[in-house]
C-alpha cells in the first residue's frame, strides 16, 4: 500500500471471545507498526455503550479493522451495521454475510440449498425436555450427536453427547448461552479448514492451503483445543491427497461466494472416513493471532502476517470505494 493509513483496530466488546479478541488486536497492531498508524480501540462489554464508543473512536480514521472481533456482536453483523450507519469503511464481510454465517441453522439451510453436504440437524427454540429431544435424535440420526448454541463462535458451549444419559446436561449448558440450540449428527472423521480471500462478485477469490487439525484423543476442536491445548496439531498444508485438497478448497470457495462474503473467511469441514466432505460453518471473522489458522495458511502460501493484513485492508478499501461510486 502506497500511503500510511489511520487505522482503528476494534477489539473486546460483549463477546464470549473477549480474551482472544484482545490477543488478536495486539498482534495486528504490532504487525502493522511502521506501515500504518494503527491503534487498538477497546470496546465496552456493555452493549449500550458500543455505538457511542465506535462513533467517537472512528472519527478521522481511514479504516476500521474488525479482524480482532470474534463471536457475537463482532462477527454477527451488529458492529458492521453500526459502522455502516456512520459511513466508516471496515474490513471483512458486510451485515448480511456476517449475520448468516453466525446463525448456524440458517447457515445450514443455505448450504444445503447450494449443494454443500451438511450433517443431519434440527433446531430447538427454547428449553425442551430431554426425553422429547431424545426421541427426535433416535429417529433422525442416533448417538453420538452434537449439541451447540445456535449463534456463538469458537465452539463455545458445544457438547458431543454419546448417550441419552448425557443429553439433558448438554442441552442445559447450550441453552444457558443461547435461546436457540442446534442438535446435529456426529460425523466421525478428520477436522479440516480452509481460508478464502477476496470480495464476492468484485475480485477473484483465492483459496489458501487447507489445514488438517489433530486434537488429543477424546477431544474435538473446541475453545480449549483452539487456544489452550499444546497437544493440538494444526498441519498446513494438510497432508492429504491433491484431489482431496482441491475438493476442500472448492467447497470453501463455494461457501465464501454463497454467503456473499468479503475479505477473509475460513470454512470448517469434517472429512468423513468414507471420504465425504461435510460443511460445518463459515467464519467471517476468523482468528487473527499469528498462531491462528488463517495466518498459518497464509504463511504456507508464502505471505507474512503483515502481508495477509495488507491484503485484507486492501480488499476493504476496494469494496468501500466501489460502494461509494454506486451512491454517486
Amino acid at each position: 500500500m502506497s500511503r500510511k493509513l489511520r487505522i482503528a483496530v476494534l477489539c473486546g466488546g460483549p463477546s464470549s471471545e473477549y480474551k482472544v479478541s484482545l490477543r488478536s488486536a495486539s498482534q495486528i497492531v504490532r504487525a502493522l507498526r511502521g506501515m500504518h498508524n494503527a491503534r487498538r480501540v477497546l470496546l465496552s462489554k456493555d452493549p449500550a455503550r458500543l455505538f457511542p464508543i465506535i462513533r467517537t473512536q472512528t472519527r478521522n480514521i481511514d479504516i476500521a479493522v474488525l479482524s480482532a472481533l470474534h463471536g457475537e456482536w463482532g462477527e454477527d453483523g451488529r458492529i458492521q451495521a453500526m459502522l455502516e450507519s456512520l459511513g466508516v469503511p471496515y474490513t471483512g464481510s458486510g451485515v448480511l454475510a456476517s449475520a448468516l454465517g453466525m446463525h448456524k441453522y440458517l447457515s445450514y439451510r443455505l448450504a444445503e440449498w447450494s449443494g454443500l453436504r451438511v450433517p443431519s440437524y434440527f433446531i430447538l427454540h427454547g428449553m425442551t425436555g430431554a426425553n422429547a429431544v431424545h426421541v427426535r435424535v433416535a429417529q433422525q440420526f442416533g448417538y453420538p450427536c452434537v449439541v451447540k448454541p445456535n449463534a456463538l463462535g469458537s465452539s463455545i458451549g458445544v457438547s458431543i453427547v454419546r448417550s441419552r444419559a448425557k443429553l439433558a446436561k448438554a442441552l442445559k449448558a447450550a441453552f444457558t448461552l443461547d435461546h436457540a440450540v442446534l442438535v446435529q449428527q456426529f460425523i466421525a472423521g478428520a477436522e479440516v479448514t480452509c481460508g478464502v480471500l477476496g470480495n464476492t462478485a468484485q475480485t477473484e477469490l483465492l483459496a489458501l492451503p487447507p489445514v488438517l487439525i489433530r486434537t488429543p484423543r477424546g477431544t474435538f476442536f473446541d475453545y480449549r483445543a483452539k487456544y489452550d491445548l499444546p497437544t493440538t496439531k494444526e498441519l498446513c498444508p494438510a497432508p492429504l491427497p491433491p484431489k482431496t485438497l482441491a475438493t476442500i478448497q472448492s467447497a470453501a470457495l463455494k461457501a465464501h461466494a454463497l454467503y456473499q462474503a468479503d475479505g477473509l473467511t475460513r470454512s470448517d469441514f469434517i472429512l468423513a472416513r468414507d471420504g465425504t466432505l461435510y460443511f460445518l460453518e463459515i467464519n467471517t471473522a476468523p482468528g487473527m493471532t499469528e498462531a491462528s489458522l488463517c495466518p498459518k495458511e497464509a504463511k504456507a502460501f508464502g505471505w507474512s502476517f503483515a502481508e495477509l493484513l495488507e491484503n485484507i485492508i486492501g480488499l476493504a478499501l476496494s469494496r468501500h470505494g466501489a460502494k461509494s461510486k454506486k451512491k454517486r
